[in-house]
């Protein structure tokens, strides 16, 4: 607080005040005092002008709390940062704490989530967004046809973005609400269509072929298979690592078996090194690859079928339960698939693996048990 007083060995009257940085300063009315940039010039009058004095005091505590505000304000809640580099600082947080530090998807996610926001609401101060720049950001995924699934993790992403720059007082309320996700299990995809998907994508694109293929024989995670890199592989003991992304595990192993093993030969080829696939920079070159067969599939099979209501619509984790799938068929045990797919509870399978049964089941009762026209003295259409 700003306030004026009086010393016995000079005839002028002293300001007393204090700076932004709380720093006390006393000066002269015969100077002047500058305050948020600007000047307030003092009284060159003698200790008579006290009243003069109080007004001085009330401007520079009225310069003082406004200069206070905006340098907290700036700094607190907003700042100049802008959502672009709020977002790097967010990164470079969660990459030295060991226990907030960030998967290799989940910086995929948010980087995906971030450019998304970025595109459809411009990259200004995080301070400056609002619930209707998220409303803009949900039509925008709609419009990718993005699943529900894939559109709750992006939003969920984004949302603990936000939740960070409210720790660091950028701003005071998060404009990004959670996308509900629906819980739907992932299901096996048929062999028929599996064998239509691998001959389009062989032809039209190789490098989607080769991956999804991996995808398909290895029973590992879209993530996880980005992840792996050459010098993971070890041909003379067969068996292959993987960092287990959703679990935060590393260096679990799935054995090469004769195919895998032969597989993975040809794939890497000459090299020695790096990353077993790079063609594309991050998970979304890929599936934006697969939206693109997928689409092209249905279409041609529309034109085949001459029926324009086929929907041919398939998600690339599905390869891993078609794997856990074809492998309880082939006669493989629940324990042994578990095992493969690295779950660490065995009653995740065991549930699948009960609904395998249950299908293989039906299909051997119709084919083998009949009871109408057989035990019963009636047909099927006469009841």
């Amino acid at each position: 607080m700003a306030n004026w007083y009086e010393r016995e060995n000079s005839k002028y009257i002293w300001i007393q005040y204090y700076d932004a940085d709380g720093m006390q300063v006393r000066v002269s009315t015969n100077k002047y005092v500058r305050v948020n940039g600007i000047v307030i010039p003092l009284l060159k009058g003698l200790k008579t002008h006290r009243k003069e004095a109080r007004e001085i005091c009330k401007e520079i505590e009225a310069q003082r709390k406004l200069n206070l505000f905006q340098s907290r304000y700036t700094s607190q809640y907003g700042g100049s940062k802008n959502l672009s580099s709020a977002f790097q600082s967010y990164l470079q947080t969660k990459g030295y704490r060991k226990n907030e530090k960030l998967s290799v998807s989940s910086i995929t996610n948010c980087k995906i989530a971030v450019r998304y926001l970025i595109k459809i609401a411009d990259d200004k101060q995080v301070s400056k967004y609002t619930e209707f720049d998220m409303e803009k950001f949900e039509f925008y995924l709609d419009t990718k046809e993005l699943s529900q699934n894939s559109q709750a993790i992006y939003s969920r992403h984004l949302r603990a973005i936000f939740n960070f720059f409210i720790k660091q007082k950028w701003i005071k309320e998060n404009p990004i609400y959670a996308i509900r996700a629906e819980k739907v299990k992932p299901r096996s995809i048929p062999f028929e269509d599996m064998n239509r998907i691998f001959k389009y994508i062989k032809k039209h694109q190789p490098y989607l072929f080769y991956y999804n293929l991996f995808l398909l024989m290895s029973g590992v995670r879209s993530n996880e298979a980005l992840t792996v890199k050459i010098s993971d592989i070890d041909f003379n003991l067969k068996f292959l690592r993987i960092q287990n992304q959703k679990a935060k595990r590393q260096n679990e192993i799935i054995p090469l078996y004769k195919e895998f093993g032969f597989f993975l030969k040809r794939l890497i080829g000459e090299r020695n090194s790096g990353l077993l696939f790079n063609y594309y920079k991050n998970y979304e070159g890929y599936q934006s690859a697969w939206r693109r067969s997928m689409k092209a599939i249905e279409k041609n099979l529309r034109k085949e079928k001459n029926d324009e209501t086929i929907i041919f619509k398939y998600q690339m984790k599905q390869f891993r339960k078609t794997f856990a799938t074809y492998l309880l068929e082939s006669g493989l045990s629940p324990h042994d698939v578990q095992s493969l797919l690295r779950h660490t509870d065995v009653r995740i399978l065991l549930e699948h693996y009960a609904e395998v049964k249950m299908n293989r089941i039906r299909d051997e009762i119709d084919t083998k048990v009949q009871f109408f026209n057989k035990i019963l003295p009636f047909n099927l259409e006469d009841i």
